[in-house]
């Protein structure tokens, strides 16, 4: 009998001690949050470079839940789909939007979602998805990648025509004022856009998002 009590305590710590170990185990990994949550499908027509599974799932900067998988489209080979989990109370709407966004120059990507401050309806449902379906678009940052070229371009043209127009300034008047003209509408064209909203170079119209279908 004192045998088998000595080992029924050995059992019972033996399980108490893997009980702990696990529990432990769980809070070391981030699962610990056991509030309610949602989950959604994101489409992006853009790279989703840097994001990786486990992620981390932000709204507007604030930390709300994570990635669960990403995966590429069979019908579709311009499309990914990217499955996220965030708390419930997390304001996700239909005209929510989900960037790829980097902390820093060389930071971990993340996905940061935004909605318009009317929005009050409920996210599209879309027929195949086993959760509604969220629009994803490139981060500002690689927007401003795609457009750095075409900046690049736009100086270049502008450097040109300012050093032809002082090369052919022996020229006649009319090639001068041409040459000029053309110039300075380059160099105004850049100038003005910058004026009015340098962030134009980071929000390009070109790349809006993939469309979500009614």
């Amino acid at each position: 009998m004192e045998k088998d009590a000595k080992y029924f305590t050995i059992g019972v710590f033996v399980s108490v001690t893997l009980l702990a170990l696990v529990g432990f185990s769980i809070w070391l990994a981030g699962v610990h949050d056991f509030a309610p949550h949602t989950r959604y499908t994101v489409y992006f027509t853009d790279p989703v470079s840097g994001l990786d599974e486990q992620a981390t799932v932000k709204y507007k900067g604030v930390e709300v839940g994570k990635i669960l998988g990403m995966r590429l489209s069979p019908g579709r080979n311009d499309l990914v789909k990217v499955d996220i989990e965030v708390k419930k109370n997390t304001p996700v709407r239909a005209q929510t939007v989900a960037a790829v966004t980097t902390q820093g120059i060389t930071g971990q990507s993340y996905i940061d979602l935004n909605t318009p401050a009317n929005d009050d309806n409920p996210p599209a449902r879309v027929s195949g998805e086993k959760y509604p379906v969220l629009q994803g678009t490139q981060s500002k940052f690689a927007k401003f990648m795609d457009e750095l070229p075409r900046v690049a371009d736009r100086l270049q043209n502008t450097l040109s025509a300012v050093g032809q127009f002082s090369k052919d300034s022996g020229k006649a008047v009319s090639d001068v004022s041409k040459e000029g003209t053309k110039a300075a509408e380059s160099i105004r064209g850049l100038a003005d856009k910058l004026k009015e909203n340098p962030s134009q170079i980071l929000s390009s119209t070109e790349r809006k998002g993939v469309e979500i279908p009614k």
